[in-house]
């Protein structure tokens, strides 16, 4: 028997039916089970990389270079400048390290919130916190955020 089209569902494996009068693939036919069982082998994952810090100034996240960014902030406030290279639907995480004493953080109008409010989340006020945020892409390299943890520590 030759397979030439099947539907995967919760590894079963549907064959079309038979061609109807006009060419059409009938019905699904037979289940078949698979062969071997699919999916990952080994853990999948985005290495966390560190983005450039700028003191004073403006960071900038390229979110190509860095989907999983790490931001360590050492003196001085920021701004989180517009995000480039965002694909839309994609998946971005920012950790964001605070240091003693915590800085003020600043977000572009890129980064869009809940409500439409503007940088209506900002990180934790507290000395060495770890706050996690999630992103969304959106059309235009904006960042839609969807969530976040705060002063999460080991």
């Amino acid at each position: 028997m030759t397979i030439t089209e099947i539907t995967v569902v919760q590894g079963i494996a549907l064959q079309i039916g038979p061609k109807g009068e006009k060419g059409d693939p009938g019905p699904p036919g037979s289940i078949q089970s698979l062969d071997l069982m699919r999916g990952w082998t080994t853990l999948q994952y985005a290495v966390p990389t560190s983005l450039v810090y700028v003191p004073g100034g403006t960071t900038v996240w390229d979110t190509q270079a860095n989907p999983n960014a790490r931001l360590v902030v050492t003196s001085d406030n920021t701004t989180m400048g517009s995000p480039v290279n965002v694909v839309e639907g994609a998946y971005y995480a920012l950790r964001i390290v605070q240091s003693s004493p915590p800085r003020t953080f600043s977000w572009h109008t890129n980064y869009h919130w809940p409500g439409g409010a503007a940088a209506a989340v900002p990180p934790s006020n507290t000395a060495n916190a770890i706050d996690l945020f999630h992103f969304r892409g959106g059309v235009g390299n904006v960042l839609e955020f969807t969530g976040a943890q705060f002063n999460i520590k080991a």
